[in-house]
């Protein structure tokens, strides 16, 4: 029976490479929406790698530094040095900015650290800032080591670029000095929204909130959760797409040979043997779907906005998701098969 359905493969192979197509430009999307979903996290993951902090420490009651800017004296990052298990700290400032002209702004993450201390950016390019009129910006930006833009009506000079440095779905970060930050942010009152430890304090801080890396991950991702929902919803509805087109295709196949299966059967050939031909079909246009999206997928990620991070298990699941979304889908056309008479292949035409 597999030779019966490799015969009508070929026979209908305008049909099939049509099919083919259709289902791994479905395919492709719902795996660059898994991409999407991925870059959040990931991103954050690597902005909190890029601080080198073990443990932050905010305000006691609030969620995190990225939820609420609840103001820390400055004065808390040199006493927090003596608490037990930790071993150095950095004052942090963080806040939703734009930069550019007035006609033609750009959102930005702007961070405020101490020039040499905890959290202070390793650039890619160029130096760390170390003046208040200086600045590290992402790649992502128009802005070369040398150029100037403004934040708060005062202009920058960029003195380093960092690479892949992005939140909240690809805004780019930008880092000042914490002085420079205090006086856009705190009209130069000496406050932190959050303070960064090397190394986990061993006991509590009256007044204060310690987080965990975890804990800061899932505060710079909370923005994102109901984003992160709907890509779902989507790459589900997605699914249904690609299963509807797989068994439409099948069933029109098995609709087409009703003569063909009733002379099969009359011969001797069982449901089941028919029923595999028409799965066969099912799983070559899914696996044939899944080859072509894994390249398809590949070559539009760099086209994208963001940085899109699909995750190898993704690649990895969909041939399984594929052939099991294409046999679920073919169950019609097999139904139809098994309601084939043999007689029919002596009536008339």
């Amino acid at each position: 029976m597999w030779r019966l359905a490799l015969r009508d493969l070929q026979w209908r192979r305008r049909r099939f490479v049509i099919s083919i197509v259709s289902t791994s430009l479905v395919f492709t999307v719902a795996l660059i929406l898994a991409g999407v979903a991925g870059s959040f996290g990931t991103e954050a993951q690597r902005a909190i790698q890029s601080f080198g902090a073990d443990a932050w420490v905010v305000h006691s009651g609030t969620p995190g530094p990225f939820s609420s800017g609840l103001p820390i004296p400055e004065s808390e990052v040199g006493q927090l040095v003596h608490v037990p298990g930790v071993v150095a700290t950095g004052g942090l400032i963080y806040g939703l900015q734009s930069i550019g002209s007035e006609s033609h702004p750009t959102n930005v993450n702007l961070f405020g650290v101490s020039p040499g201390r905890l959290g202070d950016p390793s650039p890619t390019q160029g130096r760390r800032p170390t003046q208040l009129d200086e600045a590290v910006t992402d790649d992502s930006l128009p802005y070369a080591v040398g150029g100037h833009f403004l934040l708060g009506g005062r202009p920058f000079a960029v003195v380093g670029r960092v690479h892949d440095s992005t939140l909240l779905a690809g805004t780019p970060n930008v880092f000042v000095t914490l002085r420079a930050a205090q006086q856009l942010i705190f009209q130069g009152q000496p406050e932190v929204t959050a303070i960064l430890a090397k190394g986990v304090p061993r006991q509590s801080v009256s007044g204060y909130r310690v987080l965990s890396l975890g804990d800061v991950h899932a505060d710079m991702t909370r923005a994102l959760a109901k984003a992160q929902q709907v890509v779902t919803f989507i790459e589900l509805f997605l699914w249904l797409i690609a299963a509807s087109i797989i068994g439409s295709v099948i069933y029109i196949s098995a609709l087409e040979k009703n003569r063909d299966f009733a002379v099969l059967k009359a011969t001797g050939s069982s449901n089941r043997q028919l029923m595999s031909s028409l799965a066969l079909q099912a799983v070559v246009i899914s696996l044939g779907a899944a080859a072509v999206a894994g390249v398809f997928a590949s070559l539009m990620v760099p086209t994208f906005p963001l940085v899109v991070t699909i995750p190898p298990w993704s690649m990895m699941a969909l041939p399984v998701l594929a052939v099991g979304m294409g046999l679920l889908a073919s169950v019609a056309g097999l139904r139809r098969v098994n309601a084939v008479q043999p007689a029919t292949a002596f009536g008339g035409p």
